[in-house]
């Protein structure tokens, strides 16, 4: 089941990216919102999640997790995990346009970055372990759809608050920085338009 979600997590992240280098020739002669390859970044994740979940729901109840009314909860981490991997992925986005293998190279690095969140093994308590899964985005929004889909107790909320703050400002600051610079290009068009009537 944490697979599952650490897959969905690894494609968020690589999907800006890979919208944003496949519309490179589009954005440079078309003006169109830029804020649209995120917003199709993510639906195109939000059918990724729903084909994931119908082959889940079934082997979860098969496997002895009939559906409860907590199930309703996990989709609160299952939505933190996607806006966690978006913001990511925007962050990373500017870099990935300019060198390709970071696009490239995050599909390799992802599996083994993998096994730093709680997706195999249960959280730990001390150690040097419970330190990096502190400063992990991934571990509460994974640790709080693993134990609403399973049925026992979350113990990460502070960490989930603080991580849902900096996720929501990161991806508000590049949503806008999209839209400011379309705003910012259609202005110098205009200008140009203008300036070639007088």
């Amino acid at each position: 089941m944490e697979l599952y979600f650490g897959v969905f997590f690894a494609e968020a992240l690589n999907k800006p990216i890979q919208r944003f280098q496949g519309a490179m020739s589009m954005m440079s002669k078309l003006n169109f919102p830029r804020e649209a390859l995120i917003l199709a970044s993510i639906y195109d994740q939000l059918f990724s999640l729903f084909l994931k979940l119908l082959a889940l729901i079934p082997l979860l109840w098969v496997l002895g997790y009939p559906p409860t009314f907590d199930w309703i909860f996990a989709f609160i981490g299952i939505f933190g995990l996607l806006m966690t991997g978006i913001s990511l992925g925007l962050l990373l986005s500017p870099l990935g346009l300019l060198y390709n293998d970071i696009g490239k190279g995050l599909p390799l690095i992802l599996p083994f970055a993998m096994y730093l969140s709680p997706v195999i093994y249960p959280l730990r308590e001390g150690g040097k372990l419970a330190l990096l899964q502190d400063y992990n985005p991934v571990t509460p929004f994974l640790e709080f759809t693993r134990s609403n889909l399973g049925g026992y107790d979350f113990t990460l909320i502070g960490p989930m608050y603080i991580w849902s703050g900096i996720v929501f400002i990161v991806f508000v600051f590049f949503f806008i920085g999209c839209k400011g610079s379309h705003a910012h290009d259609y202005r110098k068009e205009r200008f140009i338009i203008w300036k070639m009537k007088y």
